[in-house]
């Protein structure tokens, strides 16, 4: 199994983000960015006890994958893939045995 980490950059995709309970483990925001939207993201980061990093232009240009950061880039939880034989080996004939597999 892999873990990945999913990036949401932008004012209003990391707001929607939070506004909607996704688990945000870190924000990074542009250092000195006082914006309306911008606030409004580091208050829903505070009730959420987010962590906050205030970081340069340059490195938030360094995280972006996109380029369209807007000042904020936020990292949510990892979540976990699962492989397909990982799958499969959690199916046991004497534990579901309605579930056949063919091949």
């Amino acid at each position: 199994m892999r873990y990945e980490e999913l990036t949401i950059e932008g004012r209003n995709a990391v707001l929607e983000a939070f506004r909607s309970g996704k688990t945000i483990d870190k924000l990074f925001v542009l250092d000195g960015c006082q914006d309306g939207i911008v606030n409004t993201i580091k208050r829903e980061a505070r009730k959420q006890d987010t962590i906050i990093n205030y970081v340069k232009k340059e490195r938030l240009d360094q995280m972006s994958e996109t380029g369209r950061h807007q000042g904020v880039i936020a990292v949510a939880g990892a979540y976990e893939y699962a492989e397909l034989e990982d799958i499969l080996g959690i199916i046991d004939d004497e534990l579901m045995p309605e579930v056949k597999i063919q091949e």
